[in-house]
């Protein structure tokens, strides 16, 4: 019976972290950053190759439009995630195509007040 209970706990936390990252995978494939900006907390951490620091919304908007216009979206996916024991915390990390480049990037989602805010992004360039 526990086994069934945590099982079921299991399978919720995955559909919802899979609900809750949809959107931002969508605006991360597109290269969107204003449509991945909406899920942005009002400061959001980033760290991308030459520039890392928190910034707030139209700030690290910015950032992103900088990037995806350097780095012109092929395609992105979430190759795992998870969520923290305990907390409201959500985490991802992917893998970004772009202008023959690969990166990973990690995404720390957080919800508040019913929200799903992105609290942090790390983008690394892997060649």
């Amino acid at each position: 019976m526990k086994n069934l209970i945590l099982s079921i706990c299991f399978l919720f936390a995955a559909a919802v972290a899979n609900a809750q990252f949809a959107g931002i995978s969508t605006a991360m494939d597109k290269g969107d950053a204003g449509a991945l900006s909406q899920f942005f907390d009002a400061k959001i951490e980033i760290t991308m190759p030459n520039q890392d620091g928190i910034f707030d919304k139209e700030q690290a908007k910015g950032m992103f439009q900088s990037f995806f216009a350097t780095n012109k979206p092929n395609s992105f996916s979430i190759v795992h995630q998870g969520a923290s024991k305990g907390k409201a915390s959500i985490y991802a990390i992917g893998e970004l195509n772009a202008s023959g480049k690969k990166f990973r990037v990690f995404i720390y989602i957080n919800e508040t007040a019913g929200k799903t805010m992105i609290q942090q992004i790390e983008i690394e360039n892997e060649g």
